[in-house]
């Protein structure tokens, strides 16, 4: 059960992500604090890409979301396999759930995340939009998929960077995406 604290966040987030048009991440439909209860849509299923067609889908679906989330100073902070839904009856369509990390750039950094699967600064400092980056490398170091193409694996060692000034942007990472998709 989320915590009123949560749910407030939630409820600001959302309210900045709509007023923002924000693509491909979930809905908050309404909220009951008595209850502590939060509906959500689209329902989507948790599905792993199957293979890197569908792995090039999911990325550019997520970095979109992220792109239009960075101009507005707003961070995911828990990109995890975990959090990315298909969307049912929709091809290669893919959005973000679980914005309860999820907080404005910078941000004071938190105790509570496991290191293993997030960016070295959320747990030590301040940190930026930068953390979701790693996380979109994180997503490419977990992916099911076995012997990533030479690009993937490229984008992958440049967003796990130590030092986040190291990381591509989300629009940088965008644009090379698409072009590997216009190529397969």
């Amino acid at each position: 059960m989320p915590s009123d604290d949560i749910i407030r966040n939630l409820r600001e987030l959302h309210r900045q992500m709509k007023e923002h048009s924000v693509p491909n991440v979930v809905e908050l439909k309404k909220t009951n604090m008595k209850k502590k209860h939060v509906v959500l849509a689209p329902i989507g299923r948790l599905s792993p890409p199957e293979n890197v067609h569908q792995l090039l889908a999911a990325l550019r679906d997520i970095l979109k979301a992220l792109v239009a989330l960075h101009a507005i100073n707003l961070m995911h902070r828990d990109l995890r396999w975990d959090n990315v839904l298909k969307c049912t009856g929709e091809g290669d369509k893919w959005f973000l759930i679980d914005f309860d990390e999820g907080a404005s750039s910078p941000a004071a950094k938190v105790n509570h995340l496991k290191a293993e699967s997030h960016a070295p600064e959320i747990l030590s400092s301040s940190h930026s939009v930068k953390v979701d980056i790693w996380g979109v490398g994180f997503l490419l170091r977990t992916s099911p998929i076995q012997d990533l193409p030479p690009e993937l694996e490229s984008i992958q060692a440049q967003c796990l960077q130590k030092r986040p000034s190291s990381r591509p942007t989300a629009k940088s990472l965008l644009k090379v995406i698409e072009s590997l998709i216009e190529k397969s």
